[in-house]
């Protein structure tokens, strides 16, 4: 039912805006977002710089993880010969440092998330852009965003995915 709406939506669109610029030859194009952010190397730079980013807090929650480790594996072996305020000592610390493990856990994929996000919207601004800079010099009537359309079918002759990464990468 959506993707027929979505097909009416746009034969209808089509349909009215042949007949307002009957003296105009429709130009029509489509690209693909989520293509342009997997395949260009501007976004590929910006994740590696994410990745370095948090490769060194990645290595903190690393070493603390095996701290805990081994805080856990010395209370499940040592246990029995420690004095009860030894092993109650232990247990607290464990505690601890499970605690602040799952915060640092917390803190780490929410950066993540929202270094994502940021990389995502500047790119999708420059996409943008480039597609305005390419309605401009080419003069197409109109140009769909392929997933949110709806389009099931299109020629690659219509396709300005390739394009846009090009020109994107260039910048």
């Amino acid at each position: 039912m959506r993707k027929f709406f979505y097909t009416f939506f746009c034969s209808t669109v089509i349909f009215f805006s042949a007949l307002a610029v009957q003296a105009e030859p429709l130009k029509i194009a489509l690209f693909d977002t989520q293509r342009i952010l997997a395949e260009s190397k501007v976004v590929k730079k910006y994740r590696q710089k994410l990745m370095e980013t948090t490769d060194a807090k990645r290595k903190m929650f690393s070493d603390k993880q095996e701290a805990m480790r081994q805080t856990a594996e010395k209370l499940r072996t040592d246990g029995g010969k420690m004095t009860f305020f030894e092993k109650k000592n232990l247990e607290e610390k464990l505690a601890l440092e499970d605690k602040e493990l799952r915060r640092l856990r917390e803190d780490l994929d929410y950066e993540i998330q929202k270094m994502d996000k940021d990389l995502t919207q500047q790119a999708l601004l420059d996409i943008e852009k480039i597609i305005r800079e390419i309605v401009r010099k080419e003069d197409f009537t109109i140009i769909f965003e392929r997933g949110s359309a709806g389009i099931v079918h299109f020629k690659e002759s219509v396709d300005l995915t390739p394009r846009i990464i090009n020109l994107y990468d260039k910048q």
